[in-house]
């Protein structure tokens, strides 16, 4: 069985008369079409004999391809060396690092050939697996199973006509399935892609034309030379074994300059977050677009996320400053996305790793929202909000207790505060009092923020971010990235400090302020979304225990205000910082913890949703992110590993056989600057 992924309209970038379609693959757990790759290899070895219990993995990789294999081998239990040129972004290392990876650089000057020969070598050296993504057979094998059966059944009785990715290893595949007349257009990194979806396409539809992109700067298939280029994950300085020369029937080159420009419009015309060869994919689909007969479909096949490219030129000319805010920002020409279209309680069907099966819902007289009946393609990337996976904790559940979390990173902009911004937006204008093209301002430590500037974004709203000055850089990044203005605060002002700023923008320049620490619109939507997906999720099952911190407390009061109904004998556990144990009548003080407890108790956070309290060190915190993303391959944030903490310390105490589910707020990977990454280094390991 495989997994439909997240198929999305674009409705402001598509030249009229032709539709657009992205495949959004950092939906993926860690974010990138190689999270397949990495299993599909690991898993082919397993079944095969050839990978041991305990052997070590390596692989040469571009980064994607390395950061899935550590997040694998963490949740199987393999230890995993990349080897990766020196030139290759930091944060990639480092992540790769933070999931228990060693990493090996090798010097620029030998390309992408010189890595190869050095991860071939440590295999032989050492008696390691290589899983030689360039030449396994697993690997486009992988996405014939996945990737192109997720496609047809994506577009089955629809029009489709051309399809578009890049290359690196070549990974997109079509099934036999029956499906309409349509042509197709792909990169190639690997081969993987563009192989294995050619043979599906052309075993089903004959007719059809399959059109490859690869960068201006390294034409290989195109018969050039390589020399370097700026689009990360395409094109190494060989065609590998994997890519089929006979898999395609046209070739579009992309140059660096449209890669950046496309990925940045994405982002800001439609609140699609991703890298900078997703930008190269999107812009040869609209070169495709531009020559197609109107009426044309096209999908396009994004691979990863932007936010693994915080030290690339795809953020060159972003920085972390504090914006000028003289007048307000020119109104967005763009109409704003209706609620009808993007129907805000109507949830997207569960993402891959989910490890959650459809239940009957539980017949109660609480909030029940519609979820989407696993549908193949979103009208906006809205809709995509919600219906996040919970997964069964494996290595560091404590013998005799259940363990689950629900992991918010797979919103689209990674974090649990998506819910908040479509649900402030939405309900401000429902009621009329958020205006077309009215700046929304809105105090955030990032990201609220980041939600806010995504929401806004596909809405044609500008936005203005108002954030301390201590809060991590890249959030401020992202945010800007999105097309947001930053407003920075002294860090002696705490949060009340940006709330206050905040406040006098709006008044101001008559902008619209979100007010997320008083929006009863906050807890509402976790009411009407979070806490009925827990339910369903959980229907017939045993569970004791609700974990979670608080931040606006709008997870916290909106969740417990509807289990509680349901499910009476669930005890609600609040976690709070030990240096900010405001709930528990304490003092205010600097934590590390970023999302949990400002210097103030929220409006929306009800004071009697909450059986027991738990507090949290930073170091705890620190300490279980690492251990969930090393032990179990998740790859969460500093508040995910403090919630994670709080419940660890009921599973000391509960009684044996009790189910525990803790809510994970956010990824990993927006905490780079931060001490969750103090003692990680993007030096090369010395093995």
């Amino acid at each position: 069985m495989f997994s439909l992924r997240l198929t999305v309209k674009i409705n402001r970038l598509a030249p009229e008369g032709v539709n657009i379609f992205v495949k959004l693959e950092a939906q993926n757990p860690l974010q990138s079409v190689k999270d397949r790759l990495a299993l599909g290899v690991i898993e082919d070895a397993e079944r095969r004999g050839v990978l041991k219990p305990g052997q070590t993995i390596v692989e040469a990789t571009s980064g994607n391809t390395g950061i899935a294999l550590a997040m694998v081998c963490a949740a199987k239990g393999y230890p995993f060396v990349a080897v990766m040129i020196e030139t290759f972004s930091i944060e990639r290392r480092k992540i790769m690092k933070f999931l228990g990876a060693k990493v090996v650089l090798t010097p620029k000057e030998l390309k992408g050939t010189g890595m190869v020969a050095k991860a071939k070598e440590l295999a032989e050296q050492n008696g390691w697996f290589e899983t030689k993504q360039f030449a396994n057979p697993a690997n486009p094998e992988y996405h014939r199973q996945t990737t192109g059966p997720e496609i047809v059944s994506a577009f089955v009785g629809q029009k489709l006509d051309y399809i578009v990715s890049g290359w690196g290893t070549g990974k997109l595949v079509f099934s036999k399935l029956q499906c309409p007349k349509y042509s197709l257009s792909i990169t190639f990194n690997t081969g993987g892609t563009l192989t294995g979806v050619s043979a599906f396409v052309r075993t089903a539809r004959p007719g059809v034309k399959i059109v490859v992109a690869e960068p201006s700067k390294a034409p290989l298939l195109a018969g050039g030379s390589f020399t370097g280029h700026a689009i990360q994950g395409w094109a190494p300085d060989f065609i590998p074994e994997v890519l089929n020369r006979e898999a395609y029937d046209e070739l579009l080159p992309v140059t660096d300059e449209d890669a950046i420009a496309t990925s940045k419009l994405l982002a800001q015309k439609e609140g699609i977050f991703v890298g900078i060869s997703s930008g190269a994919t999107f812009s040869a689909a609209l070169a495709v677009a531009k020559k197609a007969p109107k009426g044309s479909h096209i999908l396009v096949i994004l691979p990863d996320t932007a936010e693994r490219y915080l030290s690339t030129p795809l953020f060159a000319d972003i920085t972390a400053e504090s914006d000028e805010i003289n007048k307000a920002p020119v109104p967005a020409a763009a109409a704003v996305v209706s609620t009808r279209q993007t129907q805000p309680h109507q949830l997207p069907f569960a993402k891959l790793f989910s490890g959650s099966k459809s239940q009957t819902q539980i017949q109660v007289e609480v909030p029940q929202p519609v979820f989407h009946p696993r549908l193949p393609i979103h009208e906006s990337v809205l809709t995509l909000i919600g219906n996040t996976p919970v997964v069964k904790i494996n290595h560091l559940a404590p013998e005799g207790i259940n363990l689950f979390v629900k992991i918010e990173s797979f919103n689209p902009l990674s974090s649990v505060k998506d819910r908040l911004a479509l649900g402030v937006i939405e309900d401000a204008e429902r009621r009329g009092v958020l205006k077309p093209g009215q700046t929304v301002v809105e105090a955030t430590s990032g990201n609220t923020g980041i939600a806010l500037a995504f929401v806004c974004a596909a809405k044609g709203y500008p936005f203005v971010a108002v954030m301390a000055e201590s809060f991590s850089i890249e959030r401020r990044k992202i945010m800007k990235f999105l097309g947001a203005k930053v407003v920075l605060t002294p860090k002696e002002e705490k949060a009340s400090g940006m709330v206050v700023k905040a406040a006098q923008l709006a008044k101001e320049h008559g902008w619209f302020e979100t007010k997320q620490f008083s929006n009863p619109a906050n807890p509402e939507f976790h009411k009407q979304t979070t806490g009925p997906e827990i339910l369903k999720d959980f229907a017939g099952k045993k569970l004791d225990y609700i974990v979670m911190g608080w931040g606006t407390g709008g997870t916290l009061s909106g969740v417990s205000s509807v289990v509680r109904l349901a499910r009476p004998e669930v005890k609600i556990v609040a976690s709070e910082p030990t240096k900010a144990p405001l709930l528990a009548g304490g003092e205010f003080t600097g934590h590390a913890i970023q999302g949990w407890a400002p210097n103030f108790i929220p409006e929306t956070l009800d004071r009697n949703s909450y059986d027991n309290l738990i507090a949290v060190t930073d170091e705890e915190a620190i300490a279980n992110s690492k251990l969930l993303a090393k032990k179990e391959g998740i790859f969460v944030g500093i508040s995910s590993g403090a919630t994670f903490a709080a419940g660890l310390k009921i599973a000391e105490k509960a009684k044996p056989g009790s189910s525990i589910l803790i809510i994970l707020p956010d990824t990993a990977e927006r905490y780079l600057s931060t001490p969750l990454f103090a003692d990680i280094t993007a030096d090369g390991d010395i093995l």
